[in-house]
């Protein structure tokens, strides 16, 4: 089955938020640690993130992860976020460990990596966290009053961005973000199909970034809902 290498050596994360300029209290980085520690054993027998080494899991998932912080702390008041197709945690769940008062629902078909994430919660002690094992569809209704409407979406899961942004406009608050977390630096081909179609968003802005363990482009498509029309 899948293993890592250790993924305690505390330098490899230390590192790693020190390049990306990201600052956190104390508490955080031991729930973060812990985490790692945990997705390290269920690695063993569950394949969540699959042969990789430690560096690697913490930059492409971890850090990768934590670049939506920003975002985060931008938006006024109280906010919830849902992570679709979140996995073994990521983004969202990574998320809550750094923003432990962030509002969380996370949606997952496999009820293995449920099973992880809801232990991963009860070990960090983080409350306001909703698990949903589903294939989420944005047709059906008793779906929508279980997972609700949030301020923020998104997907590392889903690689089209109109699928992604068709999925997700029921879920999102009006006047809500989007956000598609892409490998590289953009999806010009992708951006420009999305005007074809009868989508109640649009384009923001894009935010670039590189990984600060090993260099890899990533971008953020930042996409604004519009007001759900009133039925008179």
């Amino acid at each position: 089955m899948p293993a890592m290498a250790d993924s305690r050596d505390p330098d490899l994360l230390a590192r790693g938020l020190d390049r990306a300029g990201i600052l956190l209290p104390a508490t955080a980085v031991e729930r973060l640690h812990r985490y790692l520690d945990e997705l390290h054993r269920w690695n063993r027998t569950v394949n969540l993130v699959g042969d990789a080494p430690a560096e690697v899991i913490i930059d492409r998932h971890f850090l990768d992860s934590l670049a939506l912080l920003d975002l985060i702390d931008e938006q006024p008041g109280t906010v919830s976020l849902l992570d679709i197709g979140t996995g073994a945690g990521f983004p969202g769940l990574v998320l809550k460990a750094a923003r432990p008062g962030l509002g969380l629902a996370l949606v997952e078909p496999r009820q293995k990596r449920t099973a992880f994430l809801r232990h991963v919660i009860r070990c960090l002690a983080l409350s306001g966290v909703t698990v949903h094992t589903l294939h989420l569809r944005g047709d059906v209704p008793a779906q929508l009053a279980a997972v609700g409407r949030h301020r923020l979406v998104v997907s590392r899961a889903l690689a089209d961005t109109g699928s992604f942004l068709s999925l997700a406009a029921p879920f999102c608050a009006d006047d809500g973000l989007a956000i598609c977390m892409k490998g590289g630096a953009g999806a010009p081909a992708e951006l420009a199909a999305l005007e074809r179609l009868p989508l109640p968003f649009h384009l923001e802005r894009t935010l670039t970034y590189t990984l600060p363990l090993g260099g890899d482009g990533r971008s953020l498509l930042l996409f604004r809902r519009r007001p759900r029309l009133e039925k008179g």
